[in-house]
């Protein structure tokens, strides 16, 4: 685990590029008889994840997997860019990096499992749920609380808004970012 001021690397982030099944979902994955699948979406996780993207946080998806319900729910949060079918992180990171004119000091990673963590060591700040990988709570910046799936990304999304809006917790920010909603 490295260590430095988190806030400082909070403040300072531009995009957070996140692992999906354990990250995004609790990384289960169920199979019906018919052959489709289904993945869980944790409502708060989303809703913090949009409220970050509001204060210029750009988000990338970056998944082993193909999955249409994928697709909708990165289109349901606002992001633009999804990379599936990526089991080695590392070649997305870069694409992404170089795409949106990013310096990998100011992105920071969010994965669960071993193949994440080549990503994670290029990236300014890496996080990780609770229920990730022993490997990966030793080599990220931070672990979170909560579970992936159940409300890390919220957990993680709120870390980022109180650090860049000097308001701790992040509870004055959100509940403004809520009423200008209704504007």
């Amino acid at each position: 685990m490295r260590s430095y001021n988190i806030i400082g690397k909070l403040r300072s982030l531009e995009a957070l590029v996140l692992d999906v099944d354990g990250v995004l979902t609790p990384g289960g994955i169920f199979y019906l008889d018919s052959g489709d699948q289904f993945k869980r979406f944790d409502v708060k996780d989303g809703l913090g994840l949009v409220a970050m993207r509001s204060l210029g946080v750009r988000l990338a998806l970056i998944t082993g997997r193909h999955s249409e319900l994928l697709e909708r729910r990165a289109a349901d949060l606002g992001v633009e860019d999804l990379y599936q079918g990526h089991n080695h992180k590392v070649a997305a990171l870069r694409d992404f990096v170089s795409k949106r004119g990013l310096d990998l000091d100011r992105v920071g990673f969010v994965g669960d499992d071993v193949i994440d963590i080549p990503a994670m060591e290029m990236c300014g700040f890496s996080a990780c749920p609770s229920d990730a990988a022993f490997a990966v709570r030793r080599s990220a910046d931070w672990t979170m609380r909560m579970r992936g799936g159940y409300g890390a990304l919220r957990e993680m999304a709120e870390m980022i808004i109180a650090a860049k809006t000097a308001d701790f917790p992040a509870d004055k920010a959100l509940i403004e970012w809520a009423r200008n909603l209704e504007k």
